[in-house]
């Protein structure tokens, strides 16, 4: 209603001021009618009148004109005739109601008008006009007329002009007023609701405005854009729905890929079980052997089976689609059940894995799969950069991190996965190129280039980020971040 309030201000400001000039330019025009009416009057009797009094003078002398202007006086109400002396010697009661320097200059045949009000505001009209008497001392005639008429119209012209406009303001501003909260101020609160409507996300119900003004078009237009704005969230949805399906299916796929690479190990490991167990069960099939000896016999081939067991189990869990769920895990533990699953591959490059992940468990609301499939990328990302042996060192800290720019994270308190080895190193110019899809700096057969872009997307998906440091000969460490959160876990929608 602002700004409706806002144009019916306007509106009633432009009528008050249209009308108060027009009041005062009739007014003012009434005004000089009716004083040139009085001027007019008085310079048409003071021309009949000077030629009367004149004829008089010549013929009977000042008495007689004396005469003549009594009887003037007489028939005339409004207008007072007197005969006044220019001489600033006579008597003051013959002096003209006006200065005398003022007459100074008055010729035969012309004729003088003035205004002259008292401290009081009552004024008169005087005109003056000279006689030719032939005598030294030089004579006029004055012709005053009172203002009080003039006044008195004047001030009921003002007050029928004021009432007049009055009338009009008001009628007016109710007119505009009406106008303001009916044709402007309703449908713009409902546009400015409809809007805010849309700025929180509900795209529903359509707007409908009467008329075809340029509020019903704005409507329409919200509304087209609504319509809009709905096929393109869709389009959207859709279009995350299918990116989040490939996204799992490229991450399932390396999980695969190293479940491959995991295989291979873990059956050369399961070897040694197996021997075991094969032997332990011909000694049980061949042999005569004591109570005592077979049931050794039996616990060991249960070990060596509850081995092979945790084995394939780690293996199968670690190759297993399953959606994504957060809740919250030790760190340290995932960690510790990652690199069992890595110890028989550590083997194959001849690494020694070390671990530190201290006394204290780090808590996170993560996805331990997700999680446990960016470690397995890392250590086996430092396995591979070892030169005949070498050492994967695992560390898990907590501590204040300051994320990098452009990252969405903030600042706070941390869980660190560190993932160090003291292999060859990265190249400077090749670590910002280390989290794009398929550039790796392995060699033809050993990496696609999607390991760490889909542990970089993990990391993200969490709030969380990777750092690199590296030395060309010196080895290099990945530090994993992730926020620390108690339980209950705060899921993302």
């Amino acid at each position: 209603m602002r700004l409706a309030a806002k144009l019916v201000s306007v509106a009633i400001f432009a009528i008050v001021l249209v009308s108060a000039v027009n009041g005062y330019v009739r007014v003012q025009r009434e005004i000089d009618l009716f004083h040139n009416g009085m001027r007019s009057d008085e310079i048409q009797l003071a021309r009949t009148t000077t030629q009367v009094v004149e004829e008089a003078w010549r013929h009977g002398g000042l008495q007689r004109a004396h005469d003549y202007i009594h009887r003037v006086n007489r028939t005339d109400h409004a207008v007072k005739v007197r005969l006044v002396s220019l001489s600033a010697t006579s008597k003051p009661a013959s002096h003209p109601g006006v200065a005398l320097k003022s007459l100074a200059h008055l010729k035969v045949g012309d004729l003088f008008s003035r205004e002259v009000r008292d401290p009081a505001g009552y004024g008169h009209l005087y005109t003056y006009a000279l006689l030719n008497t032939g005598t030294e001392i030089r004579y006029a005639l004055e012709f005053s007329e009172s203002l009080a008429a003039l006044d008195n119209y004047t001030h009921a012209t003002v007050v029928h002009a004021s009432i007049h406009t009055l009338a009009m303001v008001v009628l007016s501003a109710v007119g505009v007023i009406l106008f303001g909260v009916v044709v402007v101020g309703r449908p713009l609160d409902r546009l400015v609701d409809k809007v805010h409507r849309v700025g929180l996300g509900d795209l529903s119900g359509s707007l409908t405005l009467r008329g075809h003004d340029e509020l019903s078009k704005l409507a329409k237009a919200i509304n087209e854009m609504c319509e809009d704005l709905g096929r393109a969230q869709a389009d959207v949805r859709r279009e995350t729905e299918a990116r989040i399906a490939a996204l799992e299916q490229l991450r399932h796929a390396d999980r695969l890929k190293t479940v491959g690479r995991l295989a291979s190990g873990l059956a050369h490991e399961m070897g040694t079980p197996l021997n075991v167990i094969s032997g332990r069960a011909s000694l049980l099939i061949g042999e005569n052997l004591s109570p005592e000896e077979a049931n050794a016999s039996a616990v060991t081939i249960k070990t060596q089976a509850d081995r092979i067991t945790a084995l394939v189990r780690q293996l199968l869990d670690f190759a297993r689609r399953r959606p994504p769920k957060k809740e919250p895990v030790n760190l340290c533990e995932v960690v510790g059940d990652t690199l069992e699953l890595l110890h028989a591959q550590s083997m194959k490059y001849k690494a020694t894995l070390s671990v530190d992940t201290g006394d204290d468990a780090v808590m996170a609301c993560v996805d331990a799969g997700q999680i446990q499939q960016v470690i397995v990328n890392l250590v086996v990302n430092a396995m591979q950069a070892l030169r005949d042996g070498g050492e994967v060192s695992v560390r898990v800290t907590t501590g204040d991190a300051v994320p990098p720019a452009g990252s969405s994270a903030k600042e706070g308190r941390y869980g660190q996965i560190s993932v160090s080895d003291n292999g060859a190193g990265i190249a400077e110019e090749d670590l910002q190129h280390l989290f794009e899809p398929f550039f790796t700096t392995k060699d033809v057969g050993q990496g696609t280039g999607l390991g760490l872009p889909i542990a970089y997307g993990i990391l993200q998906e969490h709030a969380g980020w990777i750092d690199v440091q590296s030395r060309v000969g010196h080895g290099s460490c990945f530090t994993v971040f992730l926020p620390l959160q108690e339980p209950p876990c705060q899921q993302e929608s």
